[in-house]
């Protein structure tokens, strides 16, 4: 899968998509099913998503409403998912594509040292709050483990999405520090 540039200027308003990512492609045993849904975050969408996955509890099951994740308190929940085919690992797949464009655009603020957004957020305010946000998404993160405790891929994938996490924020971490 190709990845779209994120180049992102300081006259972008912050509701401007980042970049298009596929999230339906579901790989089940041998079979493979893809569909052409694409999502395109915005930095609110990103943050919105960010702090949603700090407030998952273990059991929550999850279902994704255009752009945005929303935890699935809905009457007959297991019909509706089944009907909407809202699964685990396209849940999983979206949860990365947050974290993976999350990472982007924190790697393309730290490129441009003029950066701004259109509320005159400096740089360094967008990357504390992103990392207080991927920080604070362990907790939902490892809550989504205990919820698929059974399913080792699953609870897998969970663990190097956290692993990928810690790291990012150990080298903003390292790098506030620097300046």
């Amino acid at each position: 899968m190709e990845k779209e540039s994120n180049n992102i200027s300081e006259n972008e308003p912050v509701n401007t998509p980042l970049s298009s990512i596929d999230i339906n492609k579901e790989t089940n045993g041998n079979s493979e099913q893809e569909n052409d849904d694409k999502v395109t975050f915005t930095l609110d969408d990103l943050h919105t998503n960010l702090v949603l996955i700090s407030k998952i509890m273990p059991y929550d099951k999850l279902f994704i409403n255009k752009n945005l994740l929303n935890i699935d308190n809905r009457y007959l929940q297991s019909i509706i998912r089944w009907y909407f085919v809202e699964s685990r690992v396209r849940t999983i797949n979206f949860i990365k594509s947050i974290v993976d464009e999350t990472f982007n655009t924190i790697d393309e603020i730290l490129k441009d040292k003029e950066y701004m957004t259109n509320s005159s957020e400096n740089r360094d305010f967008i990357l504390q709050r992103f990392t207080n946000e991927l920080k604070n998404s362990i907790m939902g993160l490892n809550n989504l483990k205990i919820t698929y405790d059974l399913d080792l891929l699953i609870k897998s994938q969970l663990e190097v999405i956290i692993e990928n996490i810690n790291n990012k924020i150990n080298t903003c971490l390292a790098l506030f520090k620097v300046q």
